[in-house]
């Protein structure tokens, strides 16, 4: 069972079937003949347009990727300065995107490269008096298009890694089970949020369904009033430090730094 089944099953479990027809299938068939199951149009409607977007703000997947691996091309914004552009191949990034581009670190042995770049000189003076090789960090670097990084820096052709980070797992299979509880829960306040957005305005309408005044369900429907608020908490408040203990790479980082990453 993966986190969205998960999240499935808690929102079938909390919010009333009834509801649960009311928003999704009934409002579906109202602008469609076209038959669509209930676990789909929630799939749709909530967890896939909204809530694994939040999660990829919040907080993705860490990864580093091999500079060999990519596309650099040298640019110059001007007659004073030369920059690399790098584009990362999609088949690095097994069909996710780049959410935000973190460092490149550069490995050095003993020698000059020829290059004569701020960046590159500062590797080489910290280098040329070792025998093994080393490396060199730079942040200076932003995402400009999808999956395609510029550094502020003119890089030379040497060995190297990118670090960035990408979107979840479009099923979150990169979702420690542990925490699957937690997502259920914040599946839930989004359901309730979307069911209050989409039927409230209806409800005080005073919809008729089955020849009766839903009293029961507009009741039900207006006590979800606060469900967004709610999410939002969870999804700052839980959800982020779930998500950076989630990601291995980056949490073992903080761990070996003796750094508590949420004061």
């Amino acid at each position: 069972m993966d986190a969205i089944t998960k999240a499935l099953i808690d929102i079938k479990y909390v919010i009333p079937k009834d509801i649960l027809d009311l928003a999704f299938v009934r409002r579906h068939q109202y602008y469609t003949s076209e038959i669509v199951p209930l676990d789909k149009l929630i799939i749709d409607n909530v967890i896939e347009a909204k809530i694994l977007p939040d999660l990829n703000v919040v907080r993705g997947q860490e990864i580093s990727i091999n500079l060999q691996d990519c596309q650099m091309m040298t640019v110059s914004p001007d007659q004073f300065r030369l920059e690399t552009v790098i584009k990362v191949p999609p088949r690095i990034l097994n069909g996710r995107n780049i959410v935000s581009a973190l460092q490149i670190s550069l490995e050095y042995g003993p020698g000059n490269s020829g290059d004569n770049s701020y960046f590159v000189q500062m590797a080489e003076a910290a280098v040329n008096t070792r025998s093994t090789p080393t490396g060199f960090t730079t942040t200076d670097l932003e995402l400009i298009g999808n999956n395609t990084i510029l550094v502020h820096e003119n890089l030379p052709l040497i060995v190297g890694y990118l670090t960035v980070m990408i979107e979840n797992d479009k099923h979150l299979n990169n979702l420690n089970p542990s925490y699957y509880n937690r997502f259920g829960e914040l599946a839930v306040w989004a359901t309730k949020a979307y069911i209050y957005n989409t039927l409230v305005v209806d409800l005080n309408k005073g919809l008729i369904v089955g020849g009766r005044e839903l009293s029961v369900i507009k009741d039900i429907v207006d006590g979800y009033s606060d469900a967004y608020e709610s999410y939002m908490t969870m999804l700052k408040e839980v959800m982020g430090k779930i998500m950076f203990m989630n990601d291995d790479k980056s949490y073992s980082k903080y761990i070996q730094m003796g750094v508590n990453p949420f004061l």
